[in-house]
């Protein structure tokens, strides 16, 4: 099944002000963060690996703005188009 634009801007706005959602993420980038501090000099591959999973969550979040971004630019050009 394929989500409209409008069906996944929706789905995304919701995911994004839930509470729930946003303090699970916060509490994992708070992990990742206190085990990146905690790793040796030498294991710069652990703390490489912390950093690339503290990142992926901000893409994902990232990726979910935009869905919510394009369907606002959506509806501004079509009500742009409509007054014209």
């Amino acid at each position: 099944m394929t989500l409209t634009l409008e069906q996944k801007a929706r789905r995304a706005k919701e995911i994004l002000e839930d509470e729930v959602m946003q303090e699970a993420i916060e509490a994992t980038k708070q992990q990742y963060v206190a085990e990146w501090a905690l790793t040796d000099f030498e294991d710069s591959q652990t703390r490489e690996l912390k950093f690339l999973q503290h990142r992926l969550l901000d893409d994902v979040f990232r990726k979910l703005r935009s869905f919510v971004d394009d369907w606002t630019i959506t509806q501004n050009r079509q009500s742009n188009a409509r007054d014209l």
